[in-house]
């Protein structure tokens, strides 16, 4: 039996316009070519267990080979095949159909952007090739193996031929613009993007090229640490080894699978992170943005979703019903394996928090249901005895309950409501006051406030550390949420008891007259009426003098720097504290007994700009005088 034939008078029309549709992306002909062998397959399999085919005990199987002189790739199964009546259904009517609509599709702006681009199907094969071949052999007992061959144009030929085994054999005639896809790492590369979790085994030569049975589609009970980690190690070879992951396997609203991981990367990082999506084990895509929120775009991992609507443009998916939904119990199933991992593995937490906490804090911020789950396990480093705490911890140890004093103030309560008179004045029309916001310490550079650090130690006061550049936003969060029953102070913000040396002076008194006269004298060389001056005695004699920015005009200054990615603006308006008890700054009042000005004038500039640079306060022309006078000091000290 041989024929000839026409497919459709428009082919010749349709194959240029595939082809320039998926100029970028002509490697989607072995995902489709390949799927219709594992469609096949699981057809074939379906009929040899209700008995109608007799070929029941062949292993399935997709091979490529490669043959480099004659330019030929082949796709070849043993599925159900296919008889020379199906071949005219399938391949010139159904498939060219399929392959009609795809190019009218792509016709218009919209269709460019479909994901995937599934449905081309079969004649994706034109995509590389020239001209292409089918042989195929039926299930069905005594039928004829065919041939089909077709140069791209509108004719084709249909034949009988010698194939004896089952199943069907694509064989592509590569063409010139193509021949990458003769090379076994090219072919290896491509069926990793697309084909990677293929149910049936892909060969080429003796190599297997995918996973049958990925970790996402069992039980979690079945897969150890170490499978979860060589499975990362399969999708992302060059990564370190992640922190934690989350195994997604759920019902409603819709069927998914999956395996998400948190990678070890900085907060500057994670948006080169993508999560890749697939259906019923054939990959879509990795433009994954509109899954989940922002704070989670560092994930990593797969996400097989077997519903997913295909050949749906990005903009079409975003606006999926489910999406939001989906989104909203991964977001859930992160926050349980945090809740989890805080409470069962504390030190692993702890080890994970300083890679994971920027996410964490932002989440909080823009996630009312992720913030309510996990505000209790946000956790801060801190300078008491324990290395993490969480709010909670720190105001009990450092605001204790007084029970007898709770006792007197609920007695004092009820006396005061038994003594109104219930028709003029109800208590519960009366707004209670309300309470005094409790202050939570912290430091937000260890070096650069270690000698307040220091002082706050020494009067058992601990501090939080919070030098991360979310801080700033996440402590205001807190704040509000709070309902400004809390505030957070930095502990260089204002000239607390903590830094103050409550003991008389040797004298047995505190002499003002000494703060004054010590004030004037900086206030003199200082001369600028935005810098407020003043003289304390405080609690480290280490520390000359040091710079005050309240904590709201520092805020608004961190914010700032947020917002427009600049440098940090110097802030001219603050308070200088000199430290009277330091040995430096004795030495400013010697000198000036002694009316030795230019040295006097050295020594205090000197001592404001090293308060200055604490605080990070130092524009470039003032950083320039300070070297100058620095240089000037060593000459001065060298002699």
């Amino acid at each position: 039996m041989a024929e000839s034939g026409t497919i459709s008078v428009s082919a010749e029309n349709i194959f240029p316009i595939i082809k320039k549709a998926l100029y970028s992306e002509h490697d989607i002909f072995m995902r489709e070519l390949i799927s219709n062998a594992a469609d096949a397959i699981t057809k074939h399999k379906k009929l040899a267990l209700t008995g109608e085919s007799d070929h029941k005990d062949e292993e399935p199987l997709i091979s490529l080979i490669v043959d480099e002189k004659a330019n030929t790739l082949t796709i070849k199964d043993n599925g159900l095949g296919m008889t020379a009546d199906e071949i005219k259904k399938y391949i010139n009517e159904v498939a060219f159909s399929s392959a009609q609509d795809f190019a009218e599709l792509f016709g218009d702006d919209e269709g460019k952007q479909i994901i995937g681009h599934f449905g081309l199907g079969f004649y994706s094969s034109f995509m590389v090739a020239d001209k292409v071949e089918i042989r195929s052999k039926s299930y069905k007992k005594d039928s004829q193996a065919v041939k089909w061959y077709c140069d791209g144009s509108v004719e084709f030929t249909l034949e009988d031929c010698d194939k004896e085994d089952l199943g069907t054999e694509i064989i592509l005639h590569i063409a010139d613009d193509s021949k990458e896809f003769l090379n076994d790492y090219t072919i290896k590369e491509t069926i990793k993007k697309y084909c990677q979790f293929f149910p049936y085994k892909i060969q080429l030569g003796e190599d297997q090229l995918n996973t049958e049975n990925p970790i996402f589609t069992r039980s979690p009970s079945e897969i150890s640490d170490d499978d979860y980690k060589a499975f990362y190690k399969e999708l992302y070879p060059m990564e370190q080894e992640p922190l934690f992951w989350i195994h997604l396997n759920f019902e409603i609203p819709v069927p998914i699978r999956g395996v998400l991981y948190f990678p070890k990367k900085s907060q500057f990082e994670a948006n080169s992170s993508k999560i890749k999506l697939f259906c019923n084990k054939v990959f879509v895509t990795d433009e994954t943005q509109a899954f989940l929120p922002e704070f989670l775009s560092l994930l990593q991992g797969v996400i097989d979703w077997p519903d997913m609507p295909l050949n749906v443009s990005r903009s079409a998916l975003q606006g999926h019903p489910d999406l939001k939904k989906i989104g909203a119990q991964i977001i859930k199933k992160v926050a349980d394996k945090l809740h989890g991992i805080h409470n069962n593995e504390k030190d692993l937490y702890e080890n994970i928090w300083e890679d994971i906490h920027p996410f964490i804090k932002y989440g909080c911020m823009n996630d009312d249901k992720f913030g309510e789950r996990m505000e209790k396990h946000v956790i801060f480093k801190s300078t008491d005895d324990v290395k993490f705490t969480n709010i909670d911890d720190y105001l009990e140890r450092n605001y204790p309950v007084d029970e007898e004093a709770e006792k007197a103030k609920a007695k004092a309560k009820e006396e005061e409501e038994a003594k109104k008179d219930d028709k003029d004045e109800k208590a519960e029309d009366v707004m209670p006051p309300m309470p005094e916001a409790k202050t939570i310490y912290y430091a937000s550079d260890v070096d650069a406030q270690s000698s307040h650090i220091e002082m706050f130690k020494k009067n058992n006061k601990e501090v939080l550390i919070l030098d991360s550049s979310i801080d700033s936003h996440f402590v205001q969060w807190i704040e509000m949420k709070q309902m400004m029953k809390l505030k957070f102070v930095r502990i260089d913000s204002e000239v607390f008891d903590s830094v103050v040396d409550g003991e008389p002076d040797k004298e047995g008194e505190d002499k003002e007259e000494d703060k004054s006269e010590v004030a004037e004298i900086f206030k003199s060389i200082i001369k600028d009426d935005r810098i407020t001056v003043e003289a304390k005695k405080l609690a480290s004699s280490d520390l000359s003098a040091m710079v005050i920015l309240p904590e709201f005009m520092r805020r608004m200054n961190e914010m700032q720097i947020l917002q427009n990615q600049t440098e940090a603006p110097t802030i001219d308006t603050f308070t200088f504290v000199v430290n009277k008890e330091s040995p430096v700054v004795q030495k400013v009042v010697e000198l000036k007994k002694a009316d030795r000005q230019d040295d006097l004038e050295l020594v205090v500039n000197h001592i404001l700009d090293l308060a200055l640079i604490s605080q990070r306060n130092f524009d470039p022309k003032r950083m320039s005088t300070f070297i100058a006078r620095s240089n000037k000091i060593l000459t001065i000290l060298a002699k």
